[in-house]
This record gives structure tokens, sequence and C-alpha cells, in this order.
């Protein structure tokens, strides 16, 4: 199997549309530690996703906060 089927089946499970066979192959190759770098990646995408929307609110808030005379 190559790279890209194991990205499918990450994408597939993370989306929860993995039919019950792509699950049996998700959860052995879990198990081989064949997934691992492409669960990482994801992980370290979603953590770039939230930092950034994290530091958009902050920013936001911090230019409203600006803005209002108290």
């Amino acid at each position: 199997m190559d790279d890209k089927y194991y990205k499918t089946l990450v994408e597939r499970y993370l989306d929860k549309k993995a039919s019950n066979d792509e699950l049996i192959v998700f959860t052995y190759l879990m198990k081989e530690g064949k997934l691992d770098h492409l669960i990482k990646a994801k992980m370290d995408e979603e953590i770039k996703i939230m930092i950034t929307n994290r530091d958009a609110e902050i920013r936001f808030r911090t230019d409203f906060d600006d803005e209002i005379q108290y």
C-alpha cells in the first residue's frame, strides 16, 4: 500500500466516513505504526489552525479594547 492510500484512509477515519473494512485496515495499520507520520502531520496541521485562530481572536480583542473608551 502506498502513502496516498494511507492518507485517504486517515482522512476518511477522521471524517467519520470509513467503512467497516476500512476501520479494520486502519486499526491494523495503527498497531503496526504505519500511520504515525500521517496522524502526526494532521495533528500538527490542526494545532497550527488552532493557534492561528487563537492569535486572531487575541488580536481582535486587543484591537477592540483599544477602541473602547473607559
